[in-house]
């Protein structure tokens, strides 16, 4: 491993001509996909298989009504066991294809032949279909995926035009398999879940001998020529027995990088410390620890658009692997100098009349909305609270806690991580309004609490307030019970927020 003072392009060339395709060993294969789901991993999967000639079956615990967005893209021949799942169609399956949201303990899996995932068939493919497809960069992390994937993406795209991003930013990369060019780099967000998987899948085929499929979606590798640890906080405790169980998920990324690879972490010791002594056996990967203050100089502008150290942050590791990969300097920073941000992450969804309203329901950890609260520190009514994932909530009352001093306010979502934040906020003396019962009770209470705001602030006849107060989205918690999930969540507060802007077309707020 090396570790330089400064980052240096890896000066490679990927090739421009794509090689003839041939035909998939997954033909006439009897393959299950286990999880349609509604985030498209499973739709893809679907659509993939069935053009490669699979014998596909999907399988999926929720009712028809619950899947509709997503049954009436599937293909005709696709056979569809809804509301249950039977054994046979793991037992009998050559192949069962897991989603993310699968619990790798599930009974059934164990019936499986071979298990793969959407990530790993998309590895398999594209690694299959030439003898150097593109740049691969995998970015993961608590917080901040995200916004540092879609910041990479956009980053490569100022020099590479064909770039493409997916995983668990609800884009599965089988999705635009076909479209990609030689040397069209693609950059991946993958969650501790799809890291996670990809070993299970090499430990549950290495347990099997026999399978008649390539070893490439039995036993998948990343081998990247960027990865990105963002941060490591406490999440999904939930799911995982302890917070060493959800790390070694998230150590996957480090275990395949390709030659002349580079890492790059988020300067937070102790993690970025473990990070690197992780790495320290591979003497052929270039180890960087950035952060907004160790970005390497004249990559990233004076005022970007994106508000928060956090996101300065993430857009710092972005520029880096962007001038690692052969982006002129020049174009890294007039496209970090316009990057606004990806969706449902601190997204700007309007202004009007001294009200700006924010959209950041993926903070789903208490850590995530106390960073947005130092975004906004000033007149924000913060919209808090949800469901339960057995996190520490003191972050999240510290951050009720700065919008009220900020001379904002906080209105709270009913779940059961509220009921326990309740305590907090009473033994802290913070006023809070709620729970309450609905987004749209919620977003009403905050939108009459901001109108007073404003009604306390100077504000010119006809022109934008420049401080104004702001309607801020970042729960801190999870969304389920109320909502499907946070993306959801984020929809329903979009609606709102744009029903709200559209009538002020016809009359002020």
């Amino acid at each position: 491993m090396t570790e330089p003072s400064g980052i240096e392009p890896s000066g490679t060339e990927p090739p421009k001509t794509k090689p003839p395709e041939k035909e998939s060993p997954l033909k006439g294969r009897r393959v299950t996909v286990m999880g349609l789901g509604l985030h498209g991993g499973g739709l893809a999967a679907a659509r993939y298989l069935t053009s490669c000639g699979a014998r596909v079956t999907v399988t999926d615990l929720r009712s028809p009504r619950e899947l509709a967005p997503t049954l009436e893209k599937l293909p005709r021949e696709v056979r569809c066991v809804l509301g249950e799942h039977r054994e046979e169609d793991f037992s009998k399956a050559d192949l069962v294809v897991k989603n993310p949201a699968v619990p790798r303990s599930a009974p059934l899996l164990r019936l499986a032949p071979a298990v793969t995932t959407d990530i790993a068939l998309f590895l398999a493919h594209w690694r299959q279909a030439g003898p150097s497809p593109g740049p691969l960069v995998a970015i993961t992390g608590t917080k901040g995926k995200s916004s540092t994937a879609g910041a990479t993406a956009s980053l490569l795209a100022q020099h590479f035009p064909g770039t493409k991003l997916g995983g668990n930013i609800t884009i599965s990369p089988l999705s635009f398999l076909e479209e990609l060019q030689p040397g069209d780099p693609v950059v991946l967000e993958l969650s501790s879940f799809q890291l996670g998987d990809l070993r299970f899948c090499r430990d549950h085929n290495g347990q099997r001998s026999g399978q008649p499929l390539p070893r490439e979606i039995l036993f998948p590798e990343l081998l990247l020529s960027v990865g990105i640890i963002t941060n490591i906080l406490p999440d999904h405790q939930d799911y995982y027995p302890s917070l060493e169980e959800y790390v070694l998920d998230k150590e996957e990324l480090l275990q395949s990088f390709q030659k002349k690879a580079l890492c790059i972490l988020g300067e937070q010791p102790p993690w970025s410390d473990r990070f690197r002594r992780a790495l320290a056996r591979s003497a052929e990967v270039t180890l960087a620890v950035i952060s907004r203050e160790t970005v390497p100089p004249g990559l990233l502008p004076e005022t970007p658009l994106l508000r928060g150290d956090h996101m300065l942050g993430n857009l710092a590791m972005a520029a880096s692997a962007a001038w690692y990969l052969g982006v002129p300097p020049g174009k890294i920073r007039s496209g970090a100098e316009t990057f606004s941000g990806v969706p449902h992450r601190l997204e700007h969804l309007g202004q009007k009349r001294g009200i700006s309203f924010v959209n950041d329901t993926a903070a789903t950890i208490p850590e995530a909305a106390e960073a947005a609260s130092r975004a906004y520190p000033e007149g924000t009514i913060l919209l808090a609270g949800g469901s339960d994932k057995g996190l520490d909530l003191s972050p999240l009352a510290e951050a009720g806690k700065r919008a009220v001093s900020g001379g904002g306010a906080l209105v709270l979502l009913a779940g059961s991580a509220t009921e326990r934040l309740l305590a907090l906020l009473r033994d802290q003396n913070v006023p809070f309004h709620g729970p309450c019962n609905s987004l749209d009770e919620a977003f009403s209470l905050a939108l009459e609490l901001a109108r007073e705001l404003t009604l306390k602030l100077p504000l010119d006849q006809g022109k934008e307030q420049n401080t104004p107060g702001t309607v801020l989205l970042s729960p801190g918690c999870a969304s389920f019970g109320m909502f499907r999930n946070e993306f959801d969540r984020g929809n329903q507060f979009r609606d709102l927020v744009r029903a709200t802007l559209d009538q002020t077309r016809q009359k002020p707020l």
